[in-house]
């Protein structure tokens, strides 16, 4: 997240490089060198945002994994009752349906809330 977020303040030099060292004086031998420095950083940052999605998303597999195996666990030791009281299409959409619908909500919150704080962190430091 802080790769990414500090990519954002790179963008704004290069910007800033390619108005001072391109247009105003006009060289366009620079032209390749800040047109490289934008795709390099456009680059790092969409590898350093995939890695980033995927672990959060790794995590969060993972933690469905462990709730699903605990309420198997939980459901295999209750009583021949639970069952008859319970259809078979509403177990399924308890054990399966609100496992994932937590995982949507988890994501979320990781990636807009934690996420969000890092990059603002990045990109200005002195902001508390």
């Amino acid at each position: 997240m802080a790769i990414e977020g500090s990519m954002l303040g790179l963008i704004s030099y290069s910007v800033k490089e390619l108005f001072d060292s391109v247009f105003v004086p006009q060289d366009r031998s620079s032209v390749w060198f800040v047109g490289i420095l934008i795709f390099s950083i456009f680059s790092i940052r969409a590898i350093a945002g995939f890695l980033q999605r995927s672990l959060i998303l790794k995590a969060g597999i993972e933690i469905v994994s462990k709730i699903q195996k605990d309420i198997s666990a939980h459901i295999i030791d209750l009583d021949y009752e639970f069952f008859f009281k319970n259809s078979p299409g509403d177990l399924i959409f308890k054990f399966y349906g609100i496992t994932i619908y937590a995982f949507m909500i988890a994501g979320g919150i990781l990636l807009k809330g934690i996420g969000k704080g890092f990059i603002e962190k990045s990109v200005n430091p002195d902001n508390p």
